[in-house]
C-alpha cells in the first residue's frame, strides 16, 4: 500500500495453527502414511485440510485418516484382513462386473 511518502507499506497474512486436534494418515499407500498431522478444517462433507510440521497443507478425505475408526475384520484363519469392510464390498463389485464382461 502506497503511504504517500515515496515508500510502500507491505502486509503479508501469515497462516496460524488454530485447531489442537491431530490425527494420522491411515492410507498405506499415501506419502504421508503414519504420519501426525493437525486438523486444520473441515472440507465439504468427506475431506479435511490437514497440515504437517513442515508447514504443508493439504485436503485429505477423512477416510485415509484415523477420524473414521477401523473395524479389525478377523480372516477365517484368525488372521486380520487388510480391507474395511466397504472396501471389500467395491472389490467384489469390481471383480464381477469383470467376470460378466467375459
Amino acid at each position: 500500500m502506497y503511504n504517500g511518502s515515496g515508500t510502500s507499506e507491505q502486509t503479508t497474512k501469515t497462516r496460524t495453527k488454530t485447531s489442537c486436534r491431530t490425527t494420522i494418515i491411515t492410507l498405506a499407500v499415501h506419502p504421508w502414511w503414519g504420519e501426525s498431522v493437525s486438523v486444520l478444517r473441515i472440507y465439504g462433507r468427506s475431506a479435511v485440510w490437514v497440515e504437517r510440521e513442515d508447514g504443508d497443507v493439504r485436503i485429505v478425505p477423512i477416510s485415509w485418516t484415523a477420524l473414521v475408526p477401523r473395524l479389525d475384520v478377523a480372516g477365517t484363519d484368525g488372521r486380520k484382513g487388510r480391507l474395511s469392510p466397504g472396501a471389500a464390498l467395491a472389490l467384489s463389485r469390481w471383480i464381477e462386473a469383470r467376470r460378466e464382461g467375459t
